[in-house]
């Protein structure tokens, strides 16, 4: 198996954040719900993806 470190880099994030939230399962998920409620724009929903796909590109 190949070694990627963008995959690495994800892990250690991912594990590092758990961590910091002591193994908590609870604070991680309110952690992770306060991060989208301040990044609402950032988020990609299904919605917003469909409505992108229905989206006539310019040019064609």
């Amino acid at each position: 198996m190949m070694d990627d470190p963008i995959v690495e880099e994800v892990r250690h994030t991912r594990q590092r954040i758990f961590a910091e939230c002591d193994g908590d399962l609870d604070r991680l998920i309110a952690r992770l719900k306060a991060a989208d409620s301040k990044n609402k724009d950032r988020l990609v929903t299904i919605e917003n993806v469909q409505k992108r796909a229905s989206t006539p590109k310019a040019g064609t």
